[in-house]
């Protein structure tokens, strides 16, 4: 797996643990669980980290990556488990559109996508506070 990939998605866990009020994101490193366990979250959160995943890849990248369709979601072992597990599948994604393309492959893998910290605003993330 990407170290950049990886590390993108453990900046934008990270970066939404205040705005989904998850302490245990937080400090997410590869092995943070997502989905099941004492820590998981929410199917809603989830699919904010998702949403704001994709965002992010888009703006940074250039490229569009769809993250959550019918066949990941029917997996038998969800690729939404862990940080690392939706890295994984974050790359994976990627390297599909490559593949199909054959073009705009670099751009991912240059490091300058992690340049621009991440800070969300009210317009960016969704409030799921009450």
């Amino acid at each position: 797996m990407s170290t950049n990939a990886l590390d993108l998605v453990i900046a934008v866990v990270a970066d939404m643990s205040d705005e989904l009020d998850c302490d245990a994101l937080r400090n997410a490193s590869a092995d943070t669980r997502l989905l099941d366990g004492d820590d998981g979250i929410d199917s809603l959160s989830l699919v904010c980290i998702i949403v704001e995943l994709e965002r992010v890849v888009s703006d940074r990248c250039g490229r569009d990556v769809i993250l959550a369709d019918e066949h990941t979601i029917a997996e038998r072992h969800s690729p939404y488990r862990t940080v690392a597990s939706l890295a994984a599948l974050l790359q994976d994604r990627l390297a599909d559109d490559c593949d199909e393309a054959r073009t705009g492959c670099e751009s991912f893998a240059d490091s300058t996508i992690l340049a621009t910290p991440l800070h969300l605003d009210s317009e960016q993330a969704p409030q799921l506070r009450n």
